[in-house]
């Protein structure tokens, strides 16, 4: 059934997920600064920890991603690190 189909893709992104070691605190600190740098970015304090966790979330996702063989593409960092999907999405795919 669905359910079993939507758990078993859940299970499976948990196992790769678990397979790619999470960067040390100083790590992901050092490359958000990095990146900020390289995009020209800068942030209120209050505003800088939001993005920095949500840039923190799509690198995990995307080092999940290049660590799975199985993938035919890899990911990689860009400007819109520090946002969500939904904030890309408003922003940029606003056809009518």
């Amino acid at each position: 059934t669905m359910k079993v189909a939507v758990l078993l893709l859940a299970s499976l992104a948990f196992a790769a997920a678990a397979s790619v070691p999470q960067l040390r605190a100083e790590e992901y600190e050092f490359l958000f600064t990095s990146w900020m740098k390289e995009h020209g970015k800068n942030y209120e304090v209050a505003e800088a920890v939001h993005r920095f966790n949500i840039w923190k979330s799509n690198l995990d996702i995307i080092r999940t991603h290049n660590a799975d063989t199985t993938k035919t593409y890899t990911l990689a960092m860009n400007k819109f690190g520090d946002l969500t999907n939904d904030e890309f999405r408003s922003m940029y795919n606003n056809f009518k």
